[in-house]
């Protein structure tokens, strides 16, 4: 069993599919983006993985499931019909998508918050370690990763990543600027921005149970280090705009 951080556990293999699924979220190499290509081992992967979560969690697909399914069905029927063309990747890649999500959904229910502030505590973590590495010894590290890197790059030569570790990504086209003077943290995903938007989700999550409570609240202080490391301006608008709404309901901060 897995530890959350509020103490409770999931098995070690709901726990390792949530980080799989993270892993597609990051979104950052061609296997990551394959979900939902049914022609592609990524998919290939993720369907055997699901299959096994369906079977360990006694997964049931009820009403609500079908409908949203039919609803999408219908939705593409229209858009086919409109454009005139069929696209069966498409059509693949969200009735995956809507399947996975709901298989999460209903196994975790709102347990799903916390275990979704957990991984993103770990991921957080473990992009540290590979982001000082970045920052001290880049050559290394980049010599390291051209034998290791997962997938390849999504994009080619016109893509913002590198190599891939599987949870830590290194950016091909960081350079610094006037207003950039150390690497950006990407984490596990595609680019920095995304990696911030990430973790304001987790520290969304985390207000749930601390209410923006610094006191013995280490997953806040690591999430807020990690989003200063991404130096996204879309992370820190969002994270500025979640106090600021915070300060307004609970405190009654109204000017």
């Amino acid at each position: 069993m897995i530890k959350l951080l509020d103490n409770t556990r999931i098995s070690r293999y709901n726990y390792f599919y949530m980080m799989c699924m993270m892993v597609y979220l990051g979104y950052a190499t061609v296997f990551a983006r394959s979900l939902g290509n049914i022609a592609t081992w990524g998919n290939t992967f993720a369907l055997i993985i699901t299959i096994i979560f369906i079977n360990k969690n006694k997964v049931k697909f009820k009403k609500n499931y079908i409908i949203s399914i039919l609803v999408f069905l219908l939705y593409a029927l229209v858009a086919t019909v409109n454009n005139g063309i069929i696209s069966p990747m498409w059509i693949s890649q969200w009735i995956i998508w809507l399947t996975i999500a709901y298989c999460i959904i209903y196994t975790f229910k709102e347990k799903f918050f916390i275990v979704f502030e957990t991984l993103m505590y770990h991921l957080c973590v473990i992009s540290f370690f590979f982001w000082i590495i970045d920052i001290l010894v880049p050559s290394t590290l980049n010599s390291i990763a051209s034998v290791l890197h997962f997938s390849t790059a999504h994009g080619g030569e016109k893509s913002n990543v590198a190599y891939s570790l599987i949870f830590y990504t290194l950016g091909s086209l960081e350079e610094l600027s006037d207003f950039v003077f150390i690497k950006r943290n990407a984490g596990f995903a595609w680019e920095p921005g995304a990696f911030a938007s990430y973790i304001c989700m987790a520290i969304l999550c985390n207000s749930f149970r601390k209410n923006f409570k610094i006191k013995k609240n280490i997953p806040l202080i690591v999430f807020v280090i990690a989003l200063l490391s991404t130096q996204s301006t879309t992370g820190t608008i969002t994270f500025l705009a979640m106090i600021a709404s915070w300060m307004i309901i609970e405190r009654k901060y109204w000017y």
